[in-house]
């Protein structure tokens, strides 16, 4: 399929290929396969990572052909914009004459055997309606023989990628195997760092062993034998009476004026608070209890269109609200559905449009939409940076 906008210029290829897609993103992602069949690369697959490509002979990422010299214009820069591991991966590309988005989707048709679709958008760069066949051509051409063949020689776990396109190098093994010989020099520092391992566990244990054995003396031996302490022997009083011990240590009450002891005190106790009564019902919840959520409703070459879904768990309908999204600059938002908006440098406030119905309550919801254009900017952080509904925050942000 090939798609001309007055914004861009796109063409989309599928194939399919006897591979599992675990097999195929490694493909798409690992720079030393990628220098196989697509071009020289540093990419790494994390968002917001930068990479080069050079060296590659396909005609959407060739050197510039109006270069003065043969080394200027030969390297595109890119940054990583998208990730979905084992699913997704969407690339920035600029250069030369050259503004490009390229997406890579994969999809697993059975356990062996994966789609994998090729999307490239450009606003520069895209050529003639001849060029752009020539693309399409060399693509198609790329994926058929050169990838599928990576993909094969993946399948055998050993593979002299350099060799198959006549060079040979260093990098010459996919997946090193361990030699027996270093497995068996191996096995005598292992044993000694086993036997280590045991003594030091033994010393360890026979510490803890000696340890209680010292803290037996202050324990009763049996049970009925009283425990024998330091404390001082008590004195002899002057009558030679022996002396009165307590072991406890509440006071005895004074003897009264005639030598007799005074009557016992009341007890007091004290007197706790009445049990409070439950209500019967709780307080109803406050009439803002708006929620709102954020996703991506649209995604193309060079903008977006985001959607905000609202939601009212409350008892009464909500018809006022204020939604605040903040967005990278330059991004500016270009159109809305379902509400009015007004943008301020990096900050957009949407309110209800004029004629859309209150939320209704007790779970009703509403929704609107917006559309986004980059303006030029690099695709990191594209969707809204942050989102608060009547200065609460959004989800999905």
């Amino acid at each position: 399929m090939t798609t001309e906008s007055p914004a861009s210029v796109e063409i989309e290829i599928e194939v399919e290929v006897e591979h599992p897609a675990e097999r195929v993103w490694r493909a798409l992602t690992e720079p030393r396969l990628l220098r196989q069949w697509f071009a020289e690369t540093d990419l790494k697959p994390r968002v917001g990572a930068f990479f080069q490509l050079s060296g590659t002979d396909l005609p959407g990422l060739q050197p510039d052909p109006t270069a003065e010299r043969p080394d200027e214009g030969s390297t595109v820069e890119g940054e990583v914009v998208g990730v979905e591991p084992g699913e997704r991966l969407v690339l920035f590309l600029h250069g030369p004459g050259l503004v490009s988005r390229l997406r890579w989707e994969i999809t697993t048709v059975e356990d062996q055997r994966t789609r994998i679709m090729l999307h490239q958008s450009w606003r520069e760069g895209a050529g003639s309606e001849a060029e752009l066949a020539d693309k399409r051509i060399a693509y198609e051409t790329a994926l058929a023989q050169p990838l599928a063949a990576v993909l094969d020689w993946l399948a055998f776990g050993d593979v002299d990628l350099e060799g198959m396109r006549g060079r040979r190098g260093p990098e010459t093994v996919i997946l090193p195997r361990l030699s027996v010989a270093r497995l068996r020099s191996a096995r005598v520092p292992l044993a000694l760092a086993a036997l280590a391992v045991v003594v030091g566990l033994a010393a360890v244990t026979a510490g803890i062993l000696w340890g209680r054995g010292g803290d037996d003396g202050d324990v009763a031996a049996e049970p009925g034998v009283p425990n024998i302490t330091s404390s001082p022997a008590p004195l002899p009083s002057a009558s030679g009476a022996p002396p009165m011990t307590s072991s406890t240590s509440t006071a005895l009450p004074a003897p009264g004026p005639t030598g007799t002891p005074p009557p016992a005190a009341d007890v007091l106790l004290p007197t706790l608070p009445p049990r409070a009564t439950p209500t019967a019902s709780a307080s109803p919840p406050p009439e803002d209890v708006l929620s709102a959520a954020y996703a991506t409703d649209a995604d193309w070459a060079f903008g977006y269109r985001g959607k905000i879904s609202l939601s009212n768990p409350g008892t009464v309908q909500n018809g006022a609200w204020t939604v605040v999204i903040t967005l990278k600059s330059p991004i500016a938002v270009t159109k809305a559905d379902g509400a009015t908006f007004t943008q301020s440098g990096e900050n957009v406030t949407f309110t209800p449009a004029p004629g859309v119905l209150p939320v209704g309550a007790a779970g009703g919801t509403a929704s609107f939409t917006f559309e986004a254009d980059l303006k030029g900017a690099l695709f990191s952080d594209r969707e809204p940076t942050a989102c608060t509904i009547n200065g609460r925050a959004c989800s999905g942000v």
